[in-house]
């Protein structure tokens, strides 16, 4: 894995994601990890490409991101996705 396009994205996730790197395969267990935790199904584009929508979480900052083409080895990049809050404005 070489880079996440965007690179950041809202704490309530739901952002598309494309994962740039080498040697990606069409399989369906395709999982994409956010932090130590949270796991997201991958879609298989191309050698180059994964796509994936990114998970809900608790507060802003970076975590790391990891893939596993077989949904349990996964990649140790240093590849980070940012999440940040959301500001709520209320005009009277």
């Amino acid at each position: 894995m070489t880079a996440l396009q965007p690179f950041s994205g809202p704490v309530t996730g739901s952002t598309n994601i494309t994962i740039t790197g080498v040697g990606f395969v069409d399989t369906s267990e395709i999982v994409v990890q956010f932090g130590s935790e949270l796991l997201v199904h991958g879609t298989f584009v191309d050698e180059s490409h994964i796509v994936c929508v990114s998970p809900p979480i608790n507060e802003s900052g970076s975590v790391t991101v990891n893939v596993a083409l077989n949904g349990q080895q996964f990649t140790a990049d240093d590849v980070s996705f940012l999440y940040y809050g959301i500001i709520i404005m209320v005009v009277w």
